[in-house]
């Protein structure tokens, strides 16, 4: 298979693969939503947002060199892998030690009992291995693995949490344990692939790995809390209910975070190619088609949250949908930074990319700090959209600042993020008309569809 095909194939089915295991998400979130009380919702939330933070940290994220890796040791990829993965399980040992020795202080930190704690900590001892081997997956566009160990991880994980949660008094704890458990058999058994093909234990390659991924500690870091601290915060200031309606809103808003990521993901390699070969003007022609692409899509999550929310969980979570449209135009924001963020990776500036972060993330929780005990949980979304814009506006300076200046058509990026921050007032008010909503919708897919034709072309 030739290159551009393949990179073609990998494209494609790692974004069917996200539809697919984000899908299987949606349809299931109706049924714990329904069977676990708000405050049992709200309490797995803030677990989740927790292990998803503490993954940030205390992995080093060492996963994320590996982009550029495979520039620099193209034939040692194998190695590599494996070798990052024992260090990072190394520094993540250091951090279990610490919480275990001060076990009650983190109780009262994450809102949670020591056996979740225990539990996390496990998971996170071995959650990279999955991180590494897709990333390198992607990286020499093979997939059907890769597409296929996520598919069953997502078929898995989501039976096993429905049985236990139907099955045990604490649904709680069976909807943790349901999640956790199979993705530490899974994660194990990648860690021991790794060791098999790597065999070797490189301590330079550690320090290459660490050298390139610790300043996205405080960047991968401060993104999360960017868009999670929001409910971390929620929980305490308003309470697990308040939690689990903002939650609601979230994954609503994860229809068009699974594009981002998928689109992200599939173009990364390129971009990093295409600058590596000074072929900006390629990257340049993108911008329009891609931008104008995601932005339907976008629009079309807009028009459909009513209806969505309902289905994912009922009438009791109908007042998340005033969230949902600041939540979604952040989406765009995050869509706009990652652009530049591409460009601040291959330069190798990881620095620039997590003080930007940071300032945003500080902004973020500066609001809420001084917002959510007046305006109550639906603040932290319009919080959280200040945030991005302010992300955004920090990466496209720096970018500009480093002589990246050409790179995109940043006209476009500017015209899709003022329309999409001025057209909120319209959305939310066209949520009380279904008919026109739905009329609107016809109309973008037949745009969509006849962006179709030229979209194949440019691909090709």
């Amino acid at each position: 298979m030739s290159s551009i095909k393949k990179i073609i194939s990998s494209s494609i089915w790692y974004t069917i693969s996200n539809v697919i295991t984000k899908g299987i998400g949606f349809l299931t979130a109706p049924i714990f939503a329904r069977i676990m009380s708000k405050n049992q919702f709200g309490a797995y939330s803030n677990f989740i947002t927790w292990l998803n933070l503490l993954a940030t940290v205390v992995s080093a994220n060492l996963y994320v060199s590996v982009n550029r890796a495979k520039l620099d040791f193209p034939k040692e990829l194998d190695n590599y892998c494996s070798s990052i993965l024992l260090f990072g399980t190394g520094i993540t040992s250091f951090f279990y030690i610490i919480t275990g020795l001060k076990v009650s202080f983190f109780e009262q930190l994450f809102s949670m009992e020591a056996f979740y704690i225990h539990i996390m900590f496990i998971y996170l001892l071995v959650q990279p291995a999955l991180e590494i081997f897709q990333i390198k997956q992607r990286v020499l566009y093979e997939y059907k693995i890769s597409v296929i160990l996520s598919i069953i991880a997502t078929l898995v994980t989501t039976l096993t949490s429905v049985i236990l949660v139907l099955t045990i008094e604490d649904k709680f704890k069976g909807r943790v344990i349901g999640y956790i458990l199979p993705l530490i058999i899974l994660n194990s058994a990648l860690y021991l692939y790794f060791g098999i093909k790597g065999k070797t234990f490189n301590l330079d390659y550690c320090k290459y790995a660490f050298r390139y991924s610790w300043p996205f500690i405080p960047h991968l870091l401060a993104t999360y809390i960017l868009s999670a601290s929001d409910r971390i915060m929620i929980t305490n200031f308003c309470g697990n209910d308040y939690t689990a309606i903002y939650t609601m809103a979230c994954n609503c808003m994860s229809i068009a975070t699974l594009f981002l990521t998928s689109l992200n993901n599939a173009i990364t390699p390129w971009i990093f190619e295409k600058l590596n070969c000074k072929e900006e003007n390629q990257i340049r022609k993108v911008t329009f088609p891609y931008c104008i692409i995601f932005f339907l899509i976008v629009q079309m999550a807009f028009l459909i949250s009513p209806e969505l929310l309902w289905i994912l969980g009922g009438t009791q979570y109908v007042e998340a949908k005033f969230a949902i449209v600041p939540l979604l135009t952040s989406i765009i924001m995050q869509f706009a930074y990652c652009l530049y963020v591409n460009i601040e990776q291959y330069s190798g500036r990881t620095w620039a990319i997590a003080l930007g972060t940071t300032i945003a993330a500080g902004t973020n929780i500066g609001l809420n700090l001084f917002l959510l005990p007046q305006y109550g949980y639906w603040i932290a979304a319009y919080t959280t959209l200040v945030g991005y814009i302010v992300l955004f506006f920090v990466h496209y300076l720096f970018v500009k600042m480093i002589g990246y200046k050409n790179i995109y058509n940043d006209k476009i990026v500017f015209i899709m993020i003022i329309i999409a921050i001025l057209e909120q007032p319209l959305i939310l008010f066209l949520y009380n008309y279904v008919s026109i909503r739905y009329f609107i919708l016809a109309v973008e897919l037949l745009i969509l569809g006849c962006l179709y034709p030229k979209a194949r072309l440019l691909v090709k």
